[in-house]
Protein backbone atom coordinates (compact mmCIF):
# COMPACT_ATOMS: atom_id res chain seq x y z
CA UNK A 1 0.00 0.00 0.00
CA UNK A 2 1.70 3.56 -0.80
CA UNK A 3 1.92 5.84 1.96
CA UNK A 4 0.07 9.45 1.26
CA UNK A 5 2.61 12.14 1.61
CA UNK A 6 2.46 15.94 0.20
CA UNK A 7 5.49 15.01 -2.03
CA UNK A 8 7.21 11.56 -2.76
CA UNK A 9 10.22 11.13 -4.67
CA UNK A 10 9.45 7.58 -5.27
CA UNK A 11 6.49 5.11 -5.51
CA UNK A 12 7.52 2.35 -3.11
CA UNK A 13 8.35 -0.05 -6.29
CA UNK A 14 9.62 1.16 -9.73
CA UNK A 15 11.16 -1.87 -11.42
CA UNK A 16 8.36 -1.75 -14.40
CA UNK A 17 9.15 1.75 -14.65
CA UNK A 18 12.78 1.38 -15.32
CA UNK A 19 12.16 -0.97 -17.12
CA UNK A 20 10.14 0.53 -19.58
CA UNK A 21 12.56 3.85 -19.38
CA UNK A 22 15.21 1.76 -20.20
CA UNK A 23 13.57 -0.14 -23.49
CA UNK A 24 12.33 3.59 -24.28
CA UNK A 25 15.87 5.40 -24.22
CA UNK A 26 17.01 2.98 -26.61
CA UNK A 27 14.78 4.16 -29.29
CA UNK A 28 14.69 8.07 -28.16
CA UNK A 29 15.85 10.12 -31.10
CA UNK A 30 18.60 12.38 -31.08
CA UNK A 31 17.82 15.70 -29.33
CA UNK A 32 18.17 18.47 -31.82
CA UNK A 33 19.88 21.75 -30.60
CA UNK A 34 17.41 24.36 -32.24
CA UNK A 35 18.11 27.10 -29.65
CA UNK A 36 21.03 29.65 -29.41
CA UNK A 37 21.26 30.54 -26.04
CA UNK A 38 24.31 32.61 -24.54
CA UNK A 39 26.31 29.54 -23.05
CA UNK A 40 25.53 27.48 -26.86
CA UNK A 41 23.10 25.75 -28.32
CA UNK A 42 20.45 24.09 -26.52
CA UNK A 43 17.03 22.14 -27.29
CA UNK A 44 13.96 23.84 -26.59
CA UNK A 45 11.16 21.60 -24.99
CA UNK A 46 8.93 20.84 -28.49
CA UNK A 47 12.24 19.35 -29.46
CA UNK A 48 12.90 16.96 -26.27
CA UNK A 49 8.95 15.90 -26.62
CA UNK A 50 9.55 15.20 -30.67
CA UNK A 51 12.08 13.15 -30.10
CA UNK A 52 11.48 11.39 -26.83
CA UNK A 53 7.27 11.47 -27.59
CA UNK A 54 7.42 7.48 -30.25
CA UNK A 55 9.20 6.08 -27.70
CA UNK A 56 7.17 7.26 -24.48
CA UNK A 57 4.09 5.97 -26.36
CA UNK A 58 5.16 2.62 -27.20
CA UNK A 59 6.42 2.00 -23.30
CA UNK A 60 4.34 4.07 -21.87
CA UNK A 61 5.64 6.59 -20.14
CA UNK A 62 3.93 9.68 -19.59
CA UNK A 63 5.69 12.72 -18.30
CA UNK A 64 3.30 14.94 -15.97
CA UNK A 65 4.75 18.11 -15.03
CA UNK A 66 2.17 20.54 -12.24
CA UNK A 67 3.00 22.81 -9.46
CA UNK A 68 1.66 21.88 -5.63
CA UNK A 69 0.97 24.25 -2.97
CA UNK A 70 3.61 24.10 0.24
CA UNK A 71 1.73 24.17 3.84
CA UNK A 72 3.68 27.54 4.45
CA UNK A 73 2.30 28.91 1.12
CA UNK A 74 5.07 28.13 -1.05
CA UNK A 75 4.74 26.70 -4.23
CA UNK A 76 6.98 24.14 -6.00
CA UNK A 77 7.03 22.55 -9.58
CA UNK A 78 6.96 19.39 -10.36
CA UNK A 79 8.14 16.67 -12.49
CA UNK A 80 6.62 13.34 -12.65
CA UNK A 81 7.39 10.28 -14.80
CA UNK A 82 4.76 7.40 -14.50
CA UNK A 83 4.07 3.82 -15.76
CA UNK A 84 1.54 1.03 -14.81
CA UNK A 85 1.43 2.70 -11.13
CA UNK A 86 4.70 3.51 -10.37
CA UNK A 87 6.46 6.73 -10.88
CA UNK A 88 9.12 8.72 -9.97
CA UNK A 89 9.09 12.61 -9.06
CA UNK A 90 11.45 15.65 -9.23
CA UNK A 91 10.72 18.45 -7.46
CA UNK A 92 12.18 22.58 -7.53
CA UNK A 93 11.14 25.06 -5.34
CA UNK A 94 9.44 28.28 -6.83
CA UNK A 95 11.36 31.46 -5.06
CA UNK A 96 8.63 33.85 -3.93
CA UNK A 97 8.73 36.70 -7.28
CA UNK A 98 6.93 39.60 -6.36
CA UNK A 99 6.84 40.14 -10.34
CA UNK A 100 4.18 37.15 -12.02
CA UNK A 101 6.25 37.55 -15.31
CA UNK A 102 9.40 36.23 -13.23
CA UNK A 103 7.46 33.06 -11.75
CA UNK A 104 6.79 32.44 -15.47
CA UNK A 105 10.39 33.01 -16.54
CA UNK A 106 11.79 30.51 -13.83
CA UNK A 107 8.50 27.72 -14.62
CA UNK A 108 8.82 28.04 -18.39
CA UNK A 109 12.60 27.50 -17.93
CA UNK A 110 12.52 24.46 -15.08
CA UNK A 111 9.77 22.78 -17.31
CA UNK A 112 12.59 22.53 -20.05
CA UNK A 113 15.03 21.27 -17.41
CA UNK A 114 12.38 19.20 -15.45
CA UNK A 115 11.48 16.93 -18.74
CA UNK A 116 15.34 16.82 -19.68
CA UNK A 117 16.44 15.51 -16.47
CA UNK A 118 14.01 12.88 -15.67
CA UNK A 119 14.36 10.99 -19.13
CA UNK A 120 18.32 11.58 -19.15
CA UNK A 121 18.58 13.47 -22.03
CA UNK A 122 21.22 15.33 -23.35
CA UNK A 123 20.12 18.75 -24.47
CA UNK A 124 22.44 21.19 -24.39
CA UNK A 125 26.20 22.04 -25.50
CA UNK A 126 28.96 20.59 -23.23
CA UNK A 127 29.92 24.56 -22.34
CA UNK A 128 26.50 25.18 -21.70
CA UNK A 129 26.38 27.11 -17.90
CA UNK A 130 30.27 26.60 -17.16
CA UNK A 131 30.18 30.01 -16.78
CA UNK A 132 28.15 30.16 -14.14
CA UNK A 133 29.61 26.62 -12.14
CA UNK A 134 32.04 28.61 -10.41
CA UNK A 135 29.81 31.15 -9.21
CA UNK A 136 26.59 29.52 -8.51
CA UNK A 137 25.71 28.60 -4.89
CA UNK A 138 22.19 28.30 -2.68
CA UNK A 139 21.47 32.41 -3.51
CA UNK A 140 20.52 31.42 -6.77
CA UNK A 141 21.59 31.98 -10.17
CA UNK A 142 22.66 35.92 -9.80
CA UNK A 143 26.11 34.57 -8.21
CA UNK A 144 26.94 32.59 -11.45
CA UNK A 145 25.42 35.73 -13.59
CA UNK A 146 28.09 38.14 -12.07
CA UNK A 147 30.60 36.44 -12.62
CA UNK A 148 29.83 35.89 -16.00
CA UNK A 149 29.30 39.17 -16.73
CA UNK A 150 33.04 39.93 -14.93
CA UNK A 151 34.48 37.44 -17.36
CA UNK A 152 32.70 39.35 -20.45
CA UNK A 153 35.31 40.81 -23.00
CA UNK A 154 33.40 41.76 -25.56
CA UNK A 155 30.28 43.85 -25.93
CA UNK A 156 28.21 41.10 -28.02
CA UNK A 157 28.59 39.16 -25.21
CA UNK A 158 27.55 41.24 -22.94
CA UNK A 159 24.78 41.72 -24.82
CA UNK A 160 24.01 38.04 -24.55
CA UNK A 161 23.92 38.25 -20.55
CA UNK A 162 21.63 41.07 -20.52
CA UNK A 163 19.05 39.04 -22.96
CA UNK A 164 19.64 35.97 -20.71
CA UNK A 165 19.19 38.15 -17.81
CA UNK A 166 15.36 38.58 -18.89
CA UNK A 167 14.23 34.86 -18.58
CA UNK A 168 16.16 33.77 -15.67
CA UNK A 169 13.53 34.76 -13.23
CA UNK A 170 15.74 37.44 -10.70
CA UNK A 171 13.74 39.32 -8.40
CA UNK A 172 13.93 43.21 -9.13
CA UNK A 173 17.06 44.36 -6.44
CA UNK A 174 18.85 40.99 -8.36
CA UNK A 175 17.72 42.96 -11.86
CA UNK A 176 19.26 46.07 -10.70
CA UNK A 177 22.28 44.46 -9.22
CA UNK A 178 22.76 42.72 -12.50
CA UNK A 179 22.15 45.87 -14.58
CA UNK A 180 24.90 47.97 -12.63
CA UNK A 181 27.18 45.00 -13.11
CA UNK A 182 26.65 44.77 -17.28
CA UNK A 183 27.12 48.72 -17.46
CA UNK A 184 30.15 48.63 -15.39
CA UNK A 185 31.74 45.69 -17.50
CA UNK A 186 30.66 47.50 -20.61
CA UNK A 187 32.22 50.82 -19.73
CA UNK A 188 35.30 48.54 -18.89
CA UNK A 189 35.15 46.76 -22.64
CA UNK A 190 34.61 50.42 -24.55
CA UNK A 191 37.55 51.67 -22.65
CA UNK A 192 39.83 48.39 -23.43
CA UNK A 193 38.28 48.57 -27.35
CA UNK A 194 39.70 52.19 -27.20
CA UNK A 195 43.17 51.62 -25.68
CA UNK A 196 43.54 49.08 -28.46
CA UNK A 197 42.25 51.79 -31.38
CA UNK A 198 44.61 53.84 -29.85
CA UNK A 199 47.39 51.71 -30.49
CA UNK A 200 50.75 51.34 -28.31
CA UNK A 201 52.01 55.14 -28.53
CA UNK A 202 49.02 56.17 -26.51
CA UNK A 203 50.10 53.68 -24.36
CA UNK A 204 53.03 55.10 -23.94
CA UNK A 205 54.88 52.19 -25.97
Amino acid sequence: MVKSFLYREASPTTELLDAALAKAQAEFKPVKRNRKGPYGMFADLCAMQEATAVGRAKYELAVCQYTIEKENGGMTFVTELAHKGEFRVGAIPIPPFTNPQHTHSFVTYMTRLGYARILCLSVDDAEDGEDLAAGESDSGPLDGLLKAISQATTSPRIEQLAKSMETMGLNEQQRLQARDALNKQQAKVDDMEMNRKRGPRANGK
